[in-house]
Protein backbone atom coordinates (compact mmCIF):
# COMPACT_ATOMS: atom_id res chain seq x y z
CA UNK A 1 0.00 0.00 0.00
CA UNK A 2 1.47 3.31 -1.07
CA UNK A 3 2.16 6.32 1.16
CA UNK A 4 0.96 8.68 -1.56
CA UNK A 5 -2.29 10.42 -0.60
CA UNK A 6 -5.25 8.58 -2.08
CA UNK A 7 -8.99 8.77 -1.99
CA UNK A 8 -10.08 5.21 -1.19
CA UNK A 9 -13.52 3.59 -1.39
CA UNK A 10 -14.03 0.29 0.43
CA UNK A 11 -17.24 -1.58 -0.35
CA UNK A 12 -18.76 -4.80 0.89
CA UNK A 13 -21.55 -6.51 2.73
CA UNK A 14 -21.59 -6.41 6.50
CA UNK A 15 -19.16 -8.81 8.28
CA UNK A 16 -17.21 -9.60 5.08
CA UNK A 17 -14.14 -7.52 5.89
CA UNK A 18 -14.30 -3.90 4.80
CA UNK A 19 -13.82 -2.52 8.32
CA UNK A 20 -11.01 -4.98 9.00
CA UNK A 21 -9.30 -3.78 5.80
CA UNK A 22 -9.50 -0.16 6.95
CA UNK A 23 -8.16 -1.07 10.39
CA UNK A 24 -5.17 -2.73 8.75
CA UNK A 25 -4.68 0.15 6.31
CA UNK A 26 -4.73 2.83 9.01
CA UNK A 27 -2.66 0.88 11.54
CA UNK A 28 0.49 2.84 12.34
CA UNK A 29 -0.61 6.05 10.64
CA UNK A 30 0.38 8.88 12.93
CA UNK A 31 -2.55 11.31 12.74
CA UNK A 32 -6.04 9.88 12.33
CA UNK A 33 -9.58 11.23 12.40
CA UNK A 34 -12.22 8.46 12.50
CA UNK A 35 -15.96 8.74 12.01
CA UNK A 36 -17.46 5.38 12.98
CA UNK A 37 -21.12 5.14 14.05
CA UNK A 38 -20.46 1.76 15.70
CA UNK A 39 -17.30 2.92 17.53
CA UNK A 40 -15.23 -0.19 16.73
CA UNK A 41 -11.93 1.47 15.83
CA UNK A 42 -9.07 1.67 18.30
CA UNK A 43 -8.66 5.38 19.06
CA UNK A 44 -7.16 7.48 21.85
CA UNK A 45 -10.55 8.90 22.72
CA UNK A 46 -14.10 9.23 21.39
CA UNK A 47 -15.51 12.75 21.33
CA UNK A 48 -18.75 14.50 20.51
CA UNK A 49 -18.79 17.79 18.60
CA UNK A 50 -18.22 19.87 21.74
CA UNK A 51 -15.28 17.69 22.74
CA UNK A 52 -13.78 17.96 19.26
CA UNK A 53 -14.04 21.75 19.32
CA UNK A 54 -12.47 21.89 22.79
CA UNK A 55 -9.49 19.87 21.58
CA UNK A 56 -9.15 22.10 18.53
CA UNK A 57 -9.34 25.31 20.58
CA UNK A 58 -6.60 23.97 22.86
CA UNK A 59 -4.23 23.55 19.92
CA UNK A 60 -4.19 19.76 20.33
CA UNK A 61 -4.24 18.92 16.62
CA UNK A 62 -1.54 21.42 15.71
CA UNK A 63 0.80 20.39 18.52
CA UNK A 64 0.49 16.59 18.47
CA UNK A 65 2.35 14.45 15.95
CA UNK A 66 0.50 11.28 16.93
CA UNK A 67 -3.19 10.88 17.71
CA UNK A 68 -6.29 8.89 16.80
CA UNK A 69 -9.55 10.74 17.45
CA UNK A 70 -12.93 9.08 17.00
CA UNK A 71 -16.46 10.43 16.55
CA UNK A 72 -19.69 8.46 16.20
CA UNK A 73 -22.16 11.35 15.85
CA UNK A 74 -22.82 12.11 12.15
CA UNK A 75 -23.74 15.71 13.01
CA UNK A 76 -20.08 16.48 13.65
CA UNK A 77 -18.57 14.81 10.60
CA UNK A 78 -18.21 18.04 8.64
CA UNK A 79 -16.21 19.65 11.45
CA UNK A 80 -14.05 16.54 11.85
CA UNK A 81 -13.30 16.57 8.13
CA UNK A 82 -12.65 20.30 8.03
CA UNK A 83 -10.03 20.05 10.78
CA UNK A 84 -8.34 17.12 9.04
CA UNK A 85 -8.18 19.11 5.81
CA UNK A 86 -7.11 22.38 7.41
CA UNK A 87 -4.08 20.97 9.19
CA UNK A 88 -3.08 18.49 6.47
CA UNK A 89 -0.87 15.40 6.81
CA UNK A 90 -3.80 13.42 8.23
CA UNK A 91 -5.84 10.31 7.62
CA UNK A 92 -9.63 10.72 7.54
CA UNK A 93 -11.84 7.65 7.81
CA UNK A 94 -15.57 7.85 7.10
CA UNK A 95 -17.31 4.58 7.97
CA UNK A 96 -20.74 3.71 6.57
CA UNK A 97 -21.41 6.38 3.96
CA UNK A 98 -25.16 5.77 4.21
CA UNK A 99 -25.17 7.44 7.66
CA UNK A 100 -23.64 10.61 6.21
CA UNK A 101 -24.98 10.98 2.67
CA UNK A 102 -28.37 10.42 1.07
CA UNK A 103 -28.85 8.82 -2.33
CA UNK A 104 -28.15 11.26 -5.20
CA UNK A 105 -27.16 13.98 -2.75
CA UNK A 106 -25.03 16.85 -4.03
CA UNK A 107 -21.63 16.53 -2.44
CA UNK A 108 -21.33 19.02 0.46
CA UNK A 109 -18.44 21.51 0.31
CA UNK A 110 -16.45 19.84 3.10
CA UNK A 111 -16.43 16.55 1.21
CA UNK A 112 -15.70 18.18 -2.14
CA UNK A 113 -12.50 19.58 -0.65
CA UNK A 114 -11.34 16.10 0.32
CA UNK A 115 -12.35 14.56 -3.00
CA UNK A 116 -10.76 17.11 -5.30
CA UNK A 117 -8.08 18.80 -3.16
CA UNK A 118 -7.22 16.38 -0.37
CA UNK A 119 -4.03 15.16 -2.02
CA UNK A 120 -2.70 18.74 -2.00
CA UNK A 121 -3.04 18.74 1.79
CA UNK A 122 -1.55 15.23 2.04
CA UNK A 123 -4.79 13.85 3.46
CA UNK A 124 -5.61 10.17 3.03
CA UNK A 125 -9.39 9.83 2.90
CA UNK A 126 -11.04 6.44 3.24
CA UNK A 127 -14.79 5.96 2.91
CA UNK A 128 -16.71 2.73 3.32
CA UNK A 129 -20.19 1.50 2.47
CA UNK A 130 -22.09 -1.75 2.28
CA UNK A 131 -23.26 -0.85 -1.23
CA UNK A 132 -21.44 1.08 -3.94
CA UNK A 133 -24.59 3.05 -4.70
CA UNK A 134 -24.53 4.71 -1.26
CA UNK A 135 -21.15 6.34 -1.91
CA UNK A 136 -21.65 9.63 -3.81
CA UNK A 137 -20.78 9.34 -7.49
CA UNK A 138 -18.04 12.01 -7.30
CA UNK A 139 -16.33 10.05 -4.55
CA UNK A 140 -16.54 6.77 -6.46
CA UNK A 141 -15.33 8.26 -9.72
CA UNK A 142 -12.39 10.09 -8.11
CA UNK A 143 -11.22 7.22 -5.91
CA UNK A 144 -7.66 6.21 -6.79
CA UNK A 145 -8.18 2.98 -4.89
CA UNK A 146 -11.38 0.91 -4.86
CA UNK A 147 -11.56 -2.21 -2.71
CA UNK A 148 -14.55 -4.53 -2.88
CA UNK A 149 -15.50 -7.37 -0.63
CA UNK A 150 -18.62 -9.46 -1.25
CA UNK A 151 -21.29 -7.70 -3.32
CA UNK A 152 -24.49 -9.28 -4.66
CA UNK A 153 -26.79 -6.50 -5.80
CA UNK A 154 -26.83 -6.30 -9.63
CA UNK A 155 -26.61 -2.49 -9.66
CA UNK A 156 -23.52 -2.54 -7.45
CA UNK A 157 -21.84 -5.27 -9.47
CA UNK A 158 -22.55 -3.32 -12.63
CA UNK A 159 -20.89 -0.22 -11.22
CA UNK A 160 -17.89 -2.29 -10.10
CA UNK A 161 -17.55 -3.51 -13.67
CA UNK A 162 -16.24 -0.06 -14.61
CA UNK A 163 -13.36 -0.60 -12.18
CA UNK A 164 -12.77 -4.34 -12.52
CA UNK A 165 -14.23 -5.35 -15.88
CA UNK A 166 -16.02 -8.70 -15.97
CA UNK A 167 -14.04 -9.78 -12.91
CA UNK A 168 -16.41 -7.60 -10.89
CA UNK A 169 -18.98 -10.39 -10.91
CA UNK A 170 -16.56 -12.61 -8.97
CA UNK A 171 -17.32 -10.44 -5.94
CA UNK A 172 -20.70 -12.13 -5.56
CA UNK A 173 -18.86 -15.30 -4.53
CA UNK A 174 -16.18 -13.85 -2.25
CA UNK A 175 -15.87 -15.50 1.19
CA UNK A 176 -15.30 -13.34 4.28
CA UNK A 177 -12.05 -11.34 4.36
CA UNK A 178 -11.46 -11.83 0.62
CA UNK A 179 -11.36 -8.80 -1.66
CA UNK A 180 -10.38 -7.35 -5.00
CA UNK A 181 -8.59 -4.02 -5.32
CA UNK A 182 -8.07 -1.55 -8.13
CA UNK A 183 -5.29 0.86 -7.23
CA UNK A 184 -4.55 3.32 -10.01
CA UNK A 185 -5.46 0.71 -12.62
CA UNK A 186 -3.56 -2.19 -11.05
CA UNK A 187 -6.05 -4.94 -10.12
CA UNK A 188 -5.23 -7.50 -7.43
CA UNK A 189 -7.25 -10.09 -5.55
CA UNK A 190 -6.28 -11.28 -2.08
CA UNK A 191 -7.34 -12.38 1.39
CA UNK A 192 -6.69 -10.29 4.51
CA UNK A 193 -7.40 -13.15 6.92
CA UNK A 194 -3.76 -13.91 7.80
CA UNK A 195 -2.87 -10.22 8.19
CA UNK A 196 -5.86 -9.69 10.48
CA UNK A 197 -4.83 -12.61 12.68
CA UNK A 198 -1.28 -11.27 12.96
CA UNK A 199 -1.94 -7.66 13.85
CA UNK A 200 -5.48 -7.27 15.17
CA UNK A 201 -6.93 -8.39 18.47
CA UNK A 202 -9.88 -10.82 18.17
CA UNK A 203 -12.46 -8.17 19.04
CA UNK A 204 -11.22 -6.10 16.08
CA UNK A 205 -11.86 -8.82 13.51
CA UNK A 206 -15.20 -7.23 12.56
Amino acid sequence: MTDLPDLTSVIGQSTYGKTVWIKLYTRGRSRGFFYDPTATFEVDTWVDLDGLLELDDSGFFRERKHFRIGMYDPDGVDTLANIAYRDGNNTLVLEEASTIFTRNQTLPPWMRRHVFLGRHRNVQTVISAQRAATIPIDVRSQSRRVVTFRQEEPADLQWLRAKFGDRAFEASQFPPLHCMENHRGDITEYSIEDAAKRVLTPENHT
